[in-house]
């Protein structure tokens, strides 16, 4: 899953202008929690087990996957370079 990124990376590098010579990585956008916690105590594996919360929040996306806010991020860092 990495190659096809580090292969944009390098043509970027290599084929881009002297000016625009910079690349940025990012390993993940800011995203929403899973609800079970791995390599937990047993009978302790759940998100909730550890906050006072009443309701986790609702990310209003899958498990794991980028909020609205962390794509919003990317794309405002994106624009930024």
């Amino acid at each position: 899953q990495m190659a096809p990124i580090l292969l944009i990376a390098f043509l970027f590098l290599t084929l881009g202008s002297p000016s625009s010579r910079k690349v940025f990585i990012f390993r993940h956008c800011v995203r929403s929690t899973s609800r079970k916690i791995q390599a937990a105590r047993e009978g302790f594996d759940k998100l909730s087990d550890y906050t006072d919360l009443e309701e986790l929040p609702d990310w209003g996306t899958p498990e794991k996957w980028c909020t609205r806010g962390g794509f919003e991020i990317s794309e405002g860092t994106g624009r930024d370079l």
